[in-house]
C-alpha cells in the first residue's frame, strides 16, 4: 500500500525528456534511411560478377559501345608470333597487354589485359587459342586466364598446361605443317560476359587440311577476360569439324 507521502516523493515525468528521445530517434532514422538510399541495389539480372582475383592490368571497368566486329573482323596492329609459336591478332586498343612472367627472368611473359568490349573478348579468346595450341602453353599465363571463382581451377590448368591438346585430338605433333587461327563467331555478348567460337585451320606435312572449333567462355573478372571452362578434360570444347562455314574470317 503506498501511502501519501510515499506518493508525493515519486519523481513526476520531465516533459522534455520524451520530447527529446522521441527526436533523436527520428533523426537516427532519417539518417540510416539516407544511407541505405544511397547504396545501389544490385538488380538480379544482367549484374556484374564481383571480383574475385588483384587485377593485373590497368582497370577499364567501362563497356565501350558495340561495333562491326559481331559481324566482321575488327582492325589489328599486327599479327604475332610473341610468347606463342602460333600467331594470333595484336592491337593496342583492344589488347593483349603483356605481363612479365612471375618465374625465371628468362622465361617468356605472357599476355592479358584486353578491352572491356565485344572486340577485347574476342581478342581474349583468339589469344587464348594460339597458346592452347601449343605443345607447352604458359602455365602462368592460364593461371591468370582461368577464373577464380571455379571450384577446380588447379585441375583445368593442369589440363590446359600439361596436355598436348592436338596429340588429344589425334594429330601427330611431327606431322603438322602449319597451324592457323582464321576465324570466329560470337554466340552472345553481355556487359560482363561471351561465348565466342574461334575456328582453327591444320595443315600437314602431306597438305592435308582439317579444321577445328573452340569454345570459350567469357566471363569479365578482376578488370579481365577470364575463361569459365566447359569440361575439365576439355576445358574449350575443342573438336574436329568438317569446315568453319558460318565463321567469320580472321584475315
Amino acid at each position: 500500500m503506498t501511502t501519501p507521502q510515499a506518493e508525493s516523493q515519486k519523481p513526476t515525468p520531465h516533459p522534455g525528456v520524451s520530447v527529446a528521445i522521441i527526436a533523436a530517434v527520428l533523426i537516427l532514422t532519417v539518417v540510416i534511411t539516407s544511407a541505405l538510399n544511397k547504396v545501389p541495389l544490385r538488380s538480379a539480372v544482367a549484374t556484374d560478377p564481383p571480383d574475385k582475383s588483384e587485377s593485373a592490368c590497368h582497370p577499364n571497368d567501362k563497356v565501350t559501345k558495340e561495333t562491326s566486329s559481331m559481324k566482321e573482323a575488327p582492325p589489328i596492329d599486327e599479327w604475332t608470333f610473341d610468347t606463342t609459336s602460333v600467331a594470333y591478332p595484336k592491337s593496342k586498343k583492344y589488347g593483349p597487354g603483356f605481363i612479365e612472367h612471375k618465374g625465371a627472368a628468362a622465361a617468356p611473359a605472357y599476355g592479358m589485359c584486353f578491352q572491356r568490349s565485344p572486340e577485347g573478348a574476342l581478342f581474349a579468346a583468339t589469344h587464348a587459342a594460339a597458346e592452347s595450341l601449343q605443345k607447352q602453353p604458359n602455365t602462368d599465363w592460364a593461371e591468370e586466364f582461368i577464373s577464380k571463382d571455379q571450384l577446380y581451377t588447379s585441375d583445368v590448368i593442369e589440363a590446359i598446361t600439361k596436355g598436348n591438346l592436338l596429340l588429344s585430338l589425334g594429330y601427330e605433333s611431327d606431322k603438322i605443317k602449319r597451324i592457323e587461327i582464321v576465324g570466329y563467331r560470337y554466340e552472345y555478348f553481355g556487359r560482363s560476359s561471351a561465348l565466342i567460337h574461334i575456328g582453327t585451320k591444320v595443315t600437314t606435312n602431306k597438305d592435308e587440311v582439317t579444321y577445328l572449333t573452340s569454345l570459350y567462355d567469357l566471363t569479365w573478372e578482376a578488370n579481365d577476360w577470364k575463361l569459365i571452362p566447359r569440361y575439365l578434360s576439355n576445358p574449350t570444347k575443342t573438336k574436329r569439324v568438317p569446315n568453319l562455314d558460318g565463321y567469320i574470317s580472321w584475315r
